[in-house]
């Protein structure tokens, strides 16, 4: 059954606007005005490039919220950089330092407007604050074809520089190209300073301290030069080293350093509202939407009854906010008129934010109408989670946590499509798959009820059989299988690469590092020893001597357990004595080895 929602609208205005010329509309803000952990309805934890250095070799680890590298006190925003040791789970790297980079994406993107921070910087050999913006969707392609918009960059071995840039695929610094300006101003890590940036159709202008200090404009070519026509997100961080922030190294002396923001800003043109009109306009009308829990997402159709005279304005715009009221203003529509009232086209969904509620503002006539609309097609994942729900990809051993404690939901059930089982009844599913599962969701919120279907694929993780010497300090990484290339090695903290040998290692303790094609990770931990490692023992009636390919054993009994090892006491070959006592080692290269038989260890020297 069609269930129908009734709204009788019977308002009396006491005045009315006209709307004319345009000025900068406050759309999104952060003033810092509470303490704890950045509001999670605005901003997420940004550590994703870990796995690859950021593509500039910085020599921090960006953490999670729960490291609390970046909080809220007295009003500012404060991101703190410090010398600490850190591994990232995600490819086990540890490094010396960790930070935070805070960003944006799906919580605030526009196209086009007024970016306003104002803020405190960091300062000391090694720091790399920034400010800036990066496109959402990569319309163009990764970086730097869909474009950055640098506000700010500042780097510590040179304090009182600002640094404004763009990059494109047709300039950017990898080919030399970048095209930007740099300007000297007072103590920025001691003196606050407004780092702003305008954006239009035909330019980007950026500003310090309200003076212009770079322009740039549209050359109306191609993309390469001009990708600024789709959304972009906002980014705040230190980055600690890399190739430009550590080109004179890093000082350690300095830390904790912290980068301090009293508020972020964005604008856009908006109509202002002028000198009100004295007059009432009385709608009487009744305005119902066909189905208060929309399935299809998209369409939304409202039946306009009644008497009322239904004023149809040329530009009929609708905007979608979320629980918290704030304003979504990329997801701008309009209404369309048809034979049965308006259809409302939803042009897209928030990227990264899966709704379940939506409320829709629409203006009728003179008149400034609410309507909330239960939409089932989709539920709301907490921030910084910003989970697909069609599809969630782990690896073994990796544990799964969907969150929906701030869906306003009252009633959820998460269920095991193969087995039925009930997994959970609570607002967190939290779990460790053993393997490849479909999960169905159902959530009600005493209106409606929604359902979803999330597959959930188990990856497994590289298996390294071993690892073998191929020379007396040398070794090869030997995996059980090879299903999912390309594989990746890498030493201790080293960075990975493609080659599964290492030369003339020291004599140590070592961690080999695998990952797959899927991102998934294994370790085997292995030893390089001295020859001395080896201890002889003599007295035995057993002899050992080399006779070209293969070694000759006498004493020993047959079927005795024997094993060749390199020297550095890796195992090279091992099995059961013959009658004849005569193994063979074609296979192993000329060098040092030692045989070892009933405890007691023989060297043999192969040429």
């Amino acid at each position: 059954m069609i269930k129908k929602l009734l709204l009788t609208v019977c308002t009396t205005l006491c005045c009315s606007f006209l709307y004319g010329k345009q000025d900068w509309k406050l759309v999104w803000n952060d003033e810092f005005d509470y303490s704890g952990t950045p509001d999670n309805s605005k901003w997420s934890f940004d550590t994703e490039g870990n796995n690859w250095d950021w593509g500039n070799n910085e020599a921090q680890n960006y953490t999670p919220a729960d490291k609390k590298n970046a909080w809220v006190e007295d009003g500012n925003l404060i991101i703190e950089a410090r010398k600490e040791r850190y591994t990232w789970y995600g490819d086990g790297q540890t490094k010396e330092y960790t930070s935070a980079r805070l960003l944006t994406k799906g919580k605030g993107d526009w196209l086009y407007g007024k970016v306003e921070v104002k803020a405190l910087l960091p300062s000391g050999r090694g720091m790399w604050p920034a400010i800036w913006m990066l496109s959402t969707d990569d319309t163009y392609g990764g970086w730097p074809n869909s474009g950055e918009l640098d506000i700010m960059e500042n780097v510590g071995f040179d304090p009182n520089k600002i640094h404004c840039n763009i990059h494109t695929e047709a300039y950017n610094h990898k080919n030399g190209t970048n095209k930007g300006n740099t300007v000297t101003t007072s103590s920025p890590s001691q003196n606050w300073h407004i780092y702003s940036m305008e954006w239009d159709a035909e330019k980007v202008i950026f500003f310090l301290d309200g003076e212009q200090v770079f322009r740039f404009n549209n050359e109306h070519k191609s993309y390469k030069e001009w990708p600024y026509d789709k959304r972009f997100h906002l980014l705040l961080n230190i980055a600690v080293g890399g190739s430009w922030g550590g080109e004179q190294g890093i000082d350690d002396g300095i830390f904790p350093q912290r980068m301090l923001v009293d508020y972020v800003r964005v604008y856009q043109y908006g109509e202002v509202e002028e000198e009100p009109v004295d007059g009432v306009l009385k709608l009487n009308s009744s305005i119902a939407a066909t189905n208060v829990c929309e399935e299809d997402s998209t369409v939304l159709t409202i039946d306009t009854t009644g008497t009322g005279n239904i004023l149809y304005p040329s530009k009929l715009n609708l905007t979608v906010l979320e629980f918290n009221d704030k304003e979504i203003t990329d997801v701008t529509s309009k209404l369309q008129k048809s034979d049965k009232g308006f259809i409302l086209k939803r042009q897209q969904n928030v990227p990264g934010f899966v709704k379940y509620i939506t409320r829709f503002s629409y203006r009728e006539g003179e008149g400034e109408f609410e309507q909330i609309v239960h939409d089932t097609a989709y539920v709301i994942v907490s921030a910084p989670s910003m989970i697909d729900l069609d599809k969630i990809e782990i690896c073994e051993g990796d544990r799964v946590t969907i969150d929906l404690s701030e869906s306003e939901i009252k009633d959820y059930e998460w269920k095991s499509e193969e087995s039925g089982d009930i997994l959970s009844n609570n607002a967190i599913l939290d779990f460790e798959p053993k393997e490849t599962t479909n999960i169905s969701f159902k959530a009600n919120d005493g209106i409606c009820t929604t359902s979803a279907s999330i597959e959930i694929k188990v990856n497994p993780r590289p298996v390294i059989a071993s690892v073998d010497s191929i020379g007396q300090k040398d070794v090869k990484v030997v995996l059980e299988n090879y299903d999912y290339a390309p594989y990746l090695y890498a030493l201790d903290r080293g960075p990975y690469g493609e080659k599964d040998e290492y030369h003339n290692l020291e004599a140590r303790d070592y961690v080999v590092s695998v990952k797959d094609a899927n991102g998934c990770i294994a370790q085997y931990q292995f030893s390089i020893k001295e020859p001395t490692a080896v201890e002889l023992i003599a007295g035995t009636n057993i002899s050992v001597y080399p006779i070209g390919n293969n070694i000759i054993v006498s004493g020993a009994e047959e079927g005795a357990s024997f094993r060749v090892v390199n020297a550095n006491g890796i195992s090279v070959t091992e099995g059961k004595l013959s009658v004849d006592g005569i193994v063979n080692t074609s296979s192993l290269a000329k060098g040092i080895y030692y045989m070892i038989i009933d405890g007691n260890a023989y060297p043999i020297i192969k040429r």
